[in-house]
Formats: C-alpha cells, sequence, structure tokens
C-alpha cells in the first residue's frame, strides 16, 4: 500500500496483522478489545472524513495541489481505519456468540467517541444556559 504526504514527509500505512479467531474469553489478536479497536476506527474515520471536507474547500477555492495532498491524506486514514476496525464489522458475520459479543464491543467503542462529544458539548450547553439565566434574573431584578 502507498504512503500518502503530509508536510512534505512520506509516511506509510502499514496493514496490520489479520485477527484470528479465538476460544471464549480468551483474546488474540492484536492484544486490544474490540471496544479500543472501535474507538480507533471511529477517530480514523472522523479524521478521514474532515480531511476530505478540507480537501472539497480547497479544492473549491482553487487550491488543487493542496487538495490533491489532502484528498490523498483522508483515502490513506480510511484505509487505516478500516485496518484498525474491530474483528466482527457486520451482523452478517456473526457465526457464534463470541463473535456477536465481539460486534457489540466494536459498536459500543465506534459510538463511544461522539457520545462522549456530545455529552460534554450537552454539560457545556446547561452550564451557558444557567449562567444566561442568572444574569438575566440580575438584570430583571435590577429593573424592579
Amino acid at each position: 500500500m502507498e504512503g500518502y504526504r503530509g508536510l512534505g514527509q512520506t509516511v506509510g500505512v502499514y496493514p496490520q496483522p489479520e485477527v484470528t479467531p479465538y476460544e471464549f474469553n480468551t483474546p488474540v489478536g492484536l492484544g486490544q478489545s474490540q471496544i479500543a479497536r472501535g474507538i480507533t476506527a471511529a477517530y480514523g474515520g472522523a479524521k478521514a472524513g474532515l480531511q476530505g471536507y478540507g480537501a472539497s474547500i480547497a479544492d473549491a477555492l482553487g487550491a488543487n495541489q493542496l487538495a490533491q495532498e489532502w484528498y490523498a491524506n483522508a483515502n490513506a486514514n480510511a484505509q487505516q481505519a478500516e485496518l484498525d476496525g474491530p474483528r466482527v464489522r457486520t451482523l452478517g458475520a456473526i457465526q457464534n456468540p463470541n463473535d456477536a459479543l465481539d460486534y457489540g464491543l466494536g459498536k459500543v467503542g465506534e459510538f463511544a467517541p461522539y457520545l462522549v462529544g456530545g455529552g460534554a458539548l450537552g454539560l457545556v450547553g446547561r452550564g451557558v444556559g444557567a449562567v444566561a439565566g442568572l444574569r438575566g434574573a440580575q438584570i430583571g431584578r435590577a429593573h424592579v
């Protein structure tokens, strides 16, 4: 697989070893839990998506060379995210209870970054709303 260029450096994308099937509760493969593999894949996929959007904007602004580099980076990151993904990626690949467990844990890992980010933004919004409410109450009392 060909590497990609970013900031003047060529970085190779190295395929990970094939994850072999394993017996119940005996982790084999890359030594990572399926949740961790899901988180890694979600991060890599989000990074590739953002690079693709950036490349589209650069292309629209006429920076064609920069856009081509960013498209290449996005493609390489998408391929790496695919390699980093959970062992069982689709419902059709489930053959036994271990596969079902790995599928579920992988999906938890894939959703976790978005849930954490959404929760954090919700807390920030709640804090901003509380501050605005207190400020409004103070202004209301000042006019009475």
